[in-house]
């Protein structure tokens, strides 16, 4: 046990696959996503104090609570307030299958560059960045994959939030992933390697603008899901083909064609509305038909939709005009860096 581990887990730009990672859909047909990493982040750092009481802090939102250790030797989750939850199931977890010694006087503090419903795929990044970090301050010697499937379990099934696979797997391996799911639950991770040049030029035609809206991704997904449960066959044959185009955007950036993967971006967007009336708004609508009209190769909203960012992909030079006409609905730009390192945690 360390005295003090930080951690930052990063969040993720989705292409393409979205929705088709989510039960029953993937359990009938599989299904794929690709995405990359932003030099966006959810942190965490455990830490031993002199206090009495294990304590978690989430920065953002200002919520601690103060538990005692014994809490966490029983079956069920400690009562806590519902923005730290994560934390608390993650300590809860690995105390319960990895039997971690607790001690008293050990704290959790949380924070995230991204809000909730930024569509960046927040809390499962910041239940990432708590594995990480009880990871390494714990010394139980995860890989990736074994943080991945974790905050899987954690986030979906014993907290019961609505949402797929594919953020958790995203954010610990980093980069560009290519990433296939199963109809057998196994799931796997190729590491796409772009050069240089496609980097920058990604870098450079990437724009995300913040819609001035959030959203409650839950609610899309669950409309999603009672349609998949409905036996909606057009909604069945609609995910097949974006988890197709999924496959064909990641030929797009091996081959470097980023006009080709924007031009995909858009046949994905126009199918992904298909899936649920949630996905877009007038708003939203206006954003992007305006920014295709400027010149933009296609875009879409990032995560489950309904509101956060607005993912572009433009000619670079016509970024500042873009801009100039975007800022007249948001003045919220999100800078992109691409990261090709996932999550990470360090001692201090």
């Amino acid at each position: 046990m360390k005295k003090k581990v930080r951690s930052r887990a990063p969040m993720r730009i989705s292409f393409g696959g979205g929705g088709t990672e989510i039960s029953p859909h993937v359990d009938m047909f599989g299904g794929a996503t690709l995405s990359i990493t932003v030099a966006v982040y959810a942190r965490c750092t455990v830490e031993l104090t002199d206090e009495v009481g294990i304590e978690i802090t989430s920065q953002d939102l200002q919520v601690t609570n103060i538990f005692e250790k014994e809490l966490f030797d029983r079956d069920e989750l400690p009562i806590c307030d519902n923005y730290i939850r994560i934390g608390v199931a993650c300590l809860s977890y690995l105390k319960s299958r990895y039997k971690i010694n607790l001690v008293e006087g050990m704290r959790i503090s949380t924070s995230s560059d991204a809000p909730m419903g930024s569509g960046l795929g927040a809390s499962s990044v910041l239940t990432i960045a708590i594995l990480k970090a009880l990871d390494k301050f714990f010394d139980l010697n995860f890989t990736k994959m074994k943080i991945s499937e974790i905050a899987f379990e954690i986030e979906r099934k014993i907290l019961n939030l609505s949402g797929g696979k594919q953020d958790h797997y995203a954010s610990a391996f980093g980069g560009c992933n290519y990433i296939q799911y199963e109809k057998n639950g196994h799931t796997s991770v190729e590491s796409i390697k772009l050069t240089d040049k496609t980097i920058q030029e990604l870098e450079s035609s990437l724009l995300c603008i913040y819609t001035g809206t959030s959203r409650e991704s839950a609610h899309i997904i669950e409309d999603q899901q009672n349609a998949m449960k409905s036996d909606d066959k057009n909604l069945s044959e609609i995910l097949i083909e974006m988890a197709q185009i999924a496959n064909l955007m990641r030929i797009s950036l091996l081959e470097g064609d980023i006009c080709n993967l924007g031009n995909l971006l858009d046949k994905s967007w126009h199918l992904k509305k298909r899936t649920s009336n949630l996905i877009s708004n007038s708003k939203i609508d206006e954003m992007y038909n305006q920014s295709i009209a400027l010149g933009a190769y296609g875009g879409k909203i990032a995560g489950a939709g309904g509101g956060g960012f607005l993912i572009l992909l433009i000619p670079p030079e016509i970024r500042v005009k873009t801009m100039m006409e975007l800022e007249k609905e948001s003045r919220m730009f999100l800078p992109i860096n691409l990261v090709l390192t996932g999550a990470e945690s360090w001692l201090v």
